[in-house]
């Protein structure tokens, strides 16, 4: 299993490409929040990538797959909220509230 250390650092080298190397021998783990953020951004720069080659497209689904993961335990969904609390937070994340005044 990798870290996001890991990550970064073949990253960095790779300049983000040879994404098979890592993707294929790596079962990534993420273990804080920065570290999620971290993956969060990679995965945004692979969304934002024109024609991604199956490599990129394997990473996205490792990096997506331990995001949710991490989120899954961490974050527990539908526990802790509410229908109404997930409402204002969209509302408020949309600066829909502006718009009532």
């Amino acid at each position: 299993m990798a870290n996001v250390y890991l990550l970064k650092k073949f990253l960095i080298k790779s300049s983000l490409q040879g994404y098979a190397n890592f993707s294929t021998n790596y079962q990534l783990v993420i273990k804080s929040e920065a570290d999620n953020e971290t993956v969060l951004k990679v995965v945004e720069q692979l969304i934002h990538s024109d024609n991604p080659t199956p490599e990129e497209n394997e990473l996205y689904d490792l990096l997506v797959t331990s995001i949710e993961k991490f989120e899954q335990e961490h974050y527990q969904p539908g526990v802790t909220s509410t229908p109404q609390s997930i409402l204002y937070f969209l509302m408020e994340q949309n600066h829909f509230w502006r718009s009532l005044s």
